[in-house]
C-alpha cells in the first residue's frame, strides 16, 4: 500500500471512531466559512468498512 491509501484509510478509521467529533468540525462556523461539506455518505463504502455504517 502506497502512502497515499495509508494516509487515507487512517483517516477514515479515524472518522469512523469519533463520528461525533466530526460533526462538531464540519458544523463549526471557523470551518464552515471556508470549506464546504457536500453530500452524506460515499456511493459505495470503501473495501473493508461496513456499508451500513452511518
Amino acid at each position: 500500500m502506497d502512502m497515499f491509501n495509508d494516509a487515507t484509510t487512517m483517516i477514515r478509521d479515524y472518522i469512523v471512531d469519533h463520528g461525533d467529533e466530526w460533526e462538531k468540525i464540519i458544523t463549526n462556523p471557523e470551518f464552515t466559512k471556508n470549506f464546504e461539506v457536500k453530500g452524506t455518505k460515499l456511493k459505495n463504502a470503501p473495501k473493508t468498512y461496513d456499508p451500513e455504517h452511518s
